[in-house]
């Protein structure tokens, strides 16, 4: 059985799972999360906790909805949703301007 990877601020799960697991998003330190090729369905509202998350790849996944916070994360400079199964995205607030 494959064991979920912290490292001090990246994160790469096994790719066995079919949500997202409670250890990462407890960890407030994390920048990269990479949980890619797994049975994901969902972002969960949780995900507002990772404040200082640089990057998220859920590519390869089963995702259908996200929760809209993880568009106010402030730190986040890449997100890849590739290949999941996404019907719509949540309405948005104008986000702001950069530089």
């Amino acid at each position: 059985m494959s064991k979920l990877i912290i490292k001090p601020k990246f994160v790469s799960p096994p790719k066995t799972l079919d949500g997202f697991p409670e250890k990462v998003l407890d960890n407030r330190d994390i920048l990269k999360l990479k949980i890619g090729d797994n049975g994901i369905k969902g972002i969960p509202k949780e995900i507002e906790n990772l404040a200082r998350l640089e990057t998220l790849d859920v590519s390869n996944n089963r995702i259908v909805q996200v929760y809209s916070k993880v568009f106010e994360l402030s730190k986040l400079k890449i997100l890849s949703f590739n290949d999941n199964r996404l019907i719509n995205l949540p309405q948005l607030r104008e986000l702001p301007h950069c530089c």
